[in-house]
């Protein structure tokens, strides 16, 4: 306020106190930030300040002859009015008001008006400009609202990582509500599929100032996995200190789902060409380079380094006997722009040889020019090789089909010489010379026996036929028959009180002799075997062995099988022996199935090989009754009325001699149907027979098989044994499931042809 104005209007005072206090005002409002009015009570501006005249863009000429109506943009005239009163009475007031500038914009002011009552009263007031606060405030009001409403998650959490602020997209995304996240730390969400280092990683890069980007996986409150998108980025203060961080996160399990589902596919795709020994390629014609997938690496047993990348690069790799006519082939498509396939060899590194198929397209660019060629590389050695083994295994197929058909015929002649051999052992006694040739004869025929068995063992692989088997006796006769005359030394080990078991005893047999000279073939120069026999009850070295069971345990000191073949041992065709059929094992591991045992392998270089076998025991040994009569009738006086229908005369006669030795009426049939009519014959005349002795296969004409079900529903009460040269059928393998009380397998002796009938006629 100038001296003038001070004396013109101005409040009045006297002394020196009060000239001090004016000069202190004047200086305080001239100095204050904010604008400043001194009114009258008529609203007139007395006194105004540099501040207010930079707010408004008036000079203070031209506001000192302006009033407040001049001015106020808000209120009317009656309102000022009002408003003036209203101060009168409270003595001040604060409220927001809003300005005409000079160039007619509007200024948002905050004013703090106070009331004087002297000299006729006056107003003062401050004036604070508010228009960029109030700007600010409409901004974080957009601000704000489009965060609440972002389909965006957004979270703000303090400089030490506490929950500030959640949006509700973040509530709906996560199923917690803001009261539950505010004060908690982000880690509420962990899912627990990262690794310490992925979190580590994120702090340090926001604890630095960086901004970090990354797909992470959280957990809903419900448990539920989610993948998001996730932006962080940490704000600063003025002085770039780090006050929060802000988290907007995107929701992106779809998109995760879609990446995870083409990764696995492209896994799969990987895999199965993995497996299948299927690469893919492409050759760019115009710049020569060619392109291979792992997989076609891997066949050619290559590293990316290793390859030229060209087709020269390419043809260098092919056997060289195949290149002319890979050659032809390529030529050939790109002449008649049609799809090729070659099944040509190539050369791996160390020289080994492979079979490849392939197949190729042509791409052509718009004129129709070749300018790509694309296509497929399969290994199929294996399969190839397969093949040469199948047609391996179909040629011994027939000729384990002819060994079959020799051993049943020479069976029926061993049953005939068996036979007769019993009952001229039986006229010559009392003769000690002719008593040792007959039995150097039946020793003979007992090893031409064995003979047969093999040939039927290895022409059926069928069902096996049971009986109860001494395994000592069984492993120490394969091996004297084994390693005879060979460099190997053997040893066997039995348990005392080693239980039988209840086995083919042919197949056995031929399991046993194929680990025998396995270790003999991996011996040449010598060596030793060690077999121990010994009883084992489940469970035990193996997870699934229930039971008791006879444990077989076959161990060479020889060079031992590589760790990367000892799984393979008991696979089809798989053999490291030249001319190996690769069958031997896999053999002897499907007979052990079917004799519902286990067997295993341990090995390792320069160590020998350890083959162990399980077969099921019977701990008790089955009774057998030598003297044991024929039944009931037998009993009783009569002699037991045996039928035996066999399509081989000399099998008829001799059994018909056996049996009426033995003590047996005896009726002879050469096959099924002449064999039914006897037995209703016999019904009908009440001299029904005890038991009939049926051979299973009748040459054109109805066999065992067939014969007995007829048999059994002509008289239900029948009893009959079935006999066969054959042992692959599994009739002769489960002979109660089709009706029979007993099975026969030929050739046979006296005693085992007596003790079958016995067993049959006393089973109820």
């Amino acid at each position: 306020m100038s001296e003038s104005d001070k004396t013109k209007g101005g409040p009045k005072g006297a002394g020196s106190s009060q000239k001090a206090a004016e000069e202190k005002y004047g200086t305080v409002v001239r100095t204050a930030m904010d604008g400043f009015w001194l009114i009258d009570a008529k609203g007139r501006i007395i006194d105004t300040n540099d501040a207010y005249c930079r707010m408004t863009g008036y000079s203070r000429e031209e506001l000192l002859g302006m009033s407040v109506q001049d001015i106020e943009a808000n209120e009317s005239d009656d309102d000022i009015a009002g408003h003036m009163r209203k101060v009168m009475e409270l003595g001040s007031d604060r409220f927001e008001s809003r300005h005409r500038r000079s160039d007619a914009s509007l200024i948002e002011l905050e004013v703090n008006a106070n009331y004087l009552n002297i000299d006729g009263g006056y107003f003062f007031a401050f004036f604070r400009d508010m228009t960029a606060l109030r700007k600010n405030e409409t901004e974080l009001r957009v601000l704000s609202s489009v965060i609440e409403q972002s389909p965006a998650a957004v979270l703000i959490t303090d400089a030490e990582g506490v929950i500030q602020y959640v949006n509700p997209m973040f509530e709906t995304t996560t199923g917690y509500s803001s009261a539950e996240l505010t004060g908690k730390k982000p880690g509420i969400l962990k899912s627990g599929v990262h690794p310490p280092e992925f979190y580590e990683e994120m702090w340090s890069t926001i604890t630095s100032g960086r901004p970090w980007r990354a797909d992470i996986c959280n957990r809903k409150k419900n448990g539920e996995l989610y993948w998001e998108l996730k932006n962080i980025s940490p704000i600063k203060d003025s002085s770039g200190k780090i006050t929060h961080y802000v988290g907007i996160q995107v929701e992106d399990t779809e998109r995760k789902k879609a990446e995870e589902k083409l990764r696995r596919s492209e896994e799969r795709l990987a895999e199965a060409q993995k497996i299948a020994h299927i690469g893919n390629w492409e050759w760019d014609m115009a710049a020569n380079e060619v392109w291979w997938s792992d997989e076609t690496y891997r066949i050619f047993g290559l590293k990316r380094q290793e390859f030229g990348a060209t087709y020269e690069a390419y043809l260098n790799l092919v056997h060289p006997d195949d290149r002319e006519l890979l050659r032809e082939t390529v030529n050939a498509a790109l002449k008649d722009k049609a799809p090729g396939k070659l099944l040509h060899r190539i050369i791996v590194p160390g020289g080994e040889v492979r079979i490849v198929h392939g197949r190729a397209e042509l791409l052509l660019d718009a004129s129709g020019a070749p300018v790509r060629m694309r296509g497929t590389l399969q290994d199929i050695t294996e399969c190839k090789l397969m093949e040469d083994e199948i047609h391996k295994a179909q040629k011994l197929e027939s000729l384990g089909t002819l060994a079959g058909g020799i051993a049943h015929d020479f069976n029926n002649i061993l049953t005939g010489i068996a036979g007769n051999m019993f009952l001229i052992k039986k006229a010559a006694t009392g003769n000690d010379a002719v008593a040792g040739r007959l039995e150097v004869i039946d020793n003979a025929i007992n090893r031409a026996k064995g003979l047969t068995h093999k040939l039927l063992t290895f022409s059926s692989g069928g069902a096996p036929v049971k009986q109860s088997i001494d395994m000592a006796r069984l492993a120490a006769e394969t091996a004297r028959l084994v390693f005879s005359g060979s460099r190997v030394k053997y040893g066997i080990n039995s348990s005392d009180g080693l239980w039988p078991i209840e086995a083919d005893e042919g197949q056995i047999d031929q399991v046993l002799q194929n680990i025998y000279i396995n270790a003999l073939q991996a011996m040449p120069e010598g060596g030793t075997v060690a077999i121990s026999i010994e009883n084992s009850s489940g469970p035990g070295e193996l997870p699934d062995m229930k039971g008791s069971y006879v444990r077989i345990s076959i161990r060479d000191n020889g060079p031992g099988i590589p760790d990367e073949h000892i799984g393979k041992v008991f696979d089809p065709f798989f053999t490291t022996k030249p001319g190996g059929s690769g069958l031997g094992l896999s053999i002897c591991f499907s007979i052990v199935k079917k004799h519902s045992g286990y067997i295993k392998v341990e090995s390792s270089v320069n160590t020998g090989t350890g083959f162990f076998l399980y077969l099921p025991a019977m701990k008790t040994v089955p009774s057998v009754n030598k003297e044991a009569a024929p039944i009931s009738k037998c009993l009783a006086g009569k002699r037991c009325r045996i039928l035996v229908m066999d399509d081989e005369e000399m099998v008829r006669d001799t059994a018909q001699a056996i049996l009426t030795e033995l003590g047996y009426e005896v009726v002879l049939s050469s096959g099924g149907e002449e064999a039914l009519e006897i037995y209703r014959k016999a019904m009908g005349s009440g001299s029904s027979f005890d038991l009939v002795v049926m051979d299973l296969t009748v040459q054109g004409g109805m066999g065992g098989a067939e014969a007995i079900e007829k048999l059994l529903s002509m008289d239900p009460g029948a009893k009959a044994i079935v006999s066969s040269g054959y042992c692959n059928s599994p009739v002769m393998a489960d002979f109660k499931k089709y009706g029979f009380k007993g099975v026969l397998q030929k050739p046979y002796n006296v005693g085992e042809f007596s003790g079958a009938l016995k067993k049959a006629l006393y089973e109820a």
